[in-house]
């Protein structure tokens, strides 16, 4: 698989704490692809909606750290997460971003590519072991 890029991944975990939701980054190399498409409205909507569609697969070589998605969520909370894992509405945004998020808006402030995750699968099994996500803005 030829790797195009880097992407920063937010896991998302509640502080027990302060019952906040926090964010927590991981950079992992990645093979990136991004479609626009485009729809009409329907009826009383009418025009056109778009959108930009991410597609991100990180090659088995990557995953160190990796956890999945339900063993995640077992994990306690604790400031320093070293696991991560990629489900349903993580973040994400193409490159390093080592700042600390407190949601969706600060991503949008980057003017970089970013999105949130809607799709997963895990695909270490086969001929190209990786993991596969997707998203859109």
């Amino acid at each position: 698989m030829i790797i195009n890029a880097e992407v920063t991944i937010y896991n998302r975990k509640v502080n027990p704490d302060t019952r906040k939701v926090e964010y927590f980054g991981h950079v992992s190399p990645c093979h990136y692809y991004c479609e626009n498409k485009v729809i009409t409205g329907d009826k009383g909507d009418g025009g056109l909606k778009h959108a930009d569609v991410f597609k991100i697969r990180i090659p088995a070589e990557y995953l160190d750290g990796y956890v999945a998605p339900d063993e995640y969520a077992k994990l306690p909370y604790s400031p320093e997460m070293t696991a991560w894992t990629v489900e349903k509405e993580d973040l994400f945004i193409l490159g390093v971003y080592d700042l600390k998020i407190n949601g969706i808006g600060d991503l949008q402030k980057t003017h970089r590519p970013y999105g949130v995750a809607d799709n997963y699968g895990d695909n270490r099994k086969g001929f190209i072991p990786h993991i596969r996500f997707g998203g859109c803005k």
